[in-house]
């Protein structure tokens, strides 16, 4: 069993073999799901592009405004949502 003290803070470190374990990174998101038992601790996975942001190291892509429409508008098709200026 691994074992985190809570800080004055009421923060936590989650110790590294379990961090790894779980694929998680600075700005990873858990949540506390009640159980019979009391709470458990669940990694959240990504979402949304913003929780994205940094996860990638190496070299960085620059598009357009064209081309981010465009790929906003595919993305938008695949999914059935209409885009601006539908």
């Amino acid at each position: 069993m691994t074992t985190a003290t809570i800080s004055s803070k009421g923060q936590i470190t989650i110790p590294i073999h379990i961090r790894r374990e779980m694929k998680m990174n600075p700005g990873s998101k858990v949540e506390f799901l009640p159980t019979e038992r009391g709470y458990e601790m669940v990694a959240c996975k990504p979402t949304a592009a913003s929780d994205l942001v940094g996860m990638l190291s190496g070299g960085k892509t620059t598009l357009s405004i064209e081309e981010i429409n465009e790929a906003t508008r595919k993305a938008g098709a695949k999914s059935g949502m209409m885009g601006l200026g539908d």
